[in-house]
Formats: structure tokens, sequence, C-alpha cells
């Protein structure tokens, strides 16, 4: 007589395995570009465009006064900046039927997809518009991004010169950051200019003379997520230097 018996190899996947409902969970990038933006609401019902506007500094008045004559005065530069809002979406497809027979809990995780990429998605509109700006400094005098080698590196030196250019420029420091969140609440800073760099250029900075990790602060009332520094008499970072 033969007895047919079942094994665990005739089992199928979905009934040998033991599964862990916790999803795991995806590698999601650190987003730093919206900290530094200007946030403004357009009131609903209005218009899709905005305009900021600045005055241009009046030159010193370095000559006296004579009796009884007016000075010859000054006329007002105005420069406008406008920004247009744009309408940015995607969603996942799926049917009610996955939802009742899945035993992930794929509502959820959807939502958290979506989430994580709305988020990445406006970090990376704003680093667009960073990145159009006219004023670039590229490492060694090079003349454009096509032209810089191997071994130009952003150093120590290199964020000296971009700092004495802003300071030369008379650019304001920064003294807030955007709290990540539903509102557009914000943190204040030490006045300091931020830069952001890329892993590469973060592995060459580590290397330079006078690199001090956070966690030998003395002070950590002022840390940022994604911060770390080397002293100058500035904070460059996002990546910051103090």
């Amino acid at each position: 007589m033969v007895t047919t018996v079942t094994v665990a190899s005739h089992v199928t996947h979905g009934f040998d395995r033991y599964y862990v409902r916790t999803m795991l969970r995806a590698a999601t990038p650190l987003l730093v570009h919206t900290k530094w933006a200007q946030v403004k609401d357009i009131p609903q019902k209005n218009t899709d465009i905005i305009r900021f506007r600045r005055y241009s500094l009046l030159s010193a008045a370095t000559t006296a006064l004579t009796e009884g004559t007016a000075p010859s005065g000054q006329t007002v530069t105005v420069t406008n900046v406008g920004g247009t809002v744009d309408d940015y979406g995607d969603f996942i497809q799926y049917s009610d039927w996955v939802d009742y027979v899945s035993p992930d809990p794929v509502l959820t995780e959807f939502s958290e997809l979506l989430g994580q990429q709305a988020g990445n998605t406006l970090d990376q509109l704003c680093r667009n518009v960073m990145n159009a700006g006219s004023t670039v400094q590229y490492a060694a005098n090079r003349a454009g991004t096509s032209s810089i080698a191997t071994g130009d590196t952003l150093t120590r030196a290199e964020v000296r010169e971009a700092v004495r250019t802003l300071q030369g420029n008379n650019t304001t420091k920064i003294t807030k950051m955007v709290n990540p969140g539903a509102g557009f609440n914000s943190s204040p800073l030490n006045a300091c200019f931020v830069g952001i760099v890329s892993d590469d250029t973060l592995f060459d900075l580590k290397g330079e003379t006078g690199w001090l990790p956070v966690e030998e602060y003395a002070s950590k009332n002022d840390l940022m997520e994604g911060k770390t520094t080397l002293p100058l008499s500035l904070k460059l970072g996002e990546i910051v230097y103090n």
C-alpha cells in the first residue's frame, strides 16, 4: 500500500513562510531645500501669481550740504520678483479587491508613499529654483561645470571665498528655518549662511583641517537635522559651518 504524504515542499509560499505584517521601511532622502524658503500664502479665489518688491539701497550721501541749498535728491529703484502657482500631484491605482484580500495595510502604505513623494517633489522643485541663480562660484576658479576636473573639490578655502562674496554683496544672514509639518512655522537660528552639499562633497569636507563633528559641539542648542560643521566665521551647510 502506497501512502501519499504531503511534505513542506508541496505547500505554496503563502503557507510555508511566517509573514511579518510590519512593513519594511523604504530608504528616503533627507529633504533640505524647503527649510530655507520664504513661504507666503495666496488667498483662495484671488490669483495664481504672487509678487515681491525690493527697493534698492541708496548710495551714501558724502557731500556736505550748503546752507540754504537743497541737495539734488535721489530716485528710487524698485525690483519686482514674481512667482506663479503650479499644480503637482500623483496617485496609485489599485482596486478595492486588493484592499479586501491583501494582508498588507495597503491604504496606509500607499498614503505614506505618496506623502514621501510629495515632500521629495517639493524639495526638488525648490532645489531647481535655487540652482538657477546666476551668481556661481566654481572650484579652482573654473569657467563652468564642464571644466571642473577630478581634483577640484570643495575646500575650506573655497568656503571662505564664498563667504567673502556673500559678505561683499551685503547678503543678509539667515536667522530662521521653516519647520516640517502642515503649517509654515519656523525656528530661530543664530545668524548664519547656509550651504547644502552632496554626500560626495561632504566626504571631501570631512578631510579638511578643523573639521568638527556635531557631537563635539560645546552647545547643542542650535542643531538641525542633517547638520555637520567645520569651524569658520559662518555656518555653511546643512552642512553647516560655524
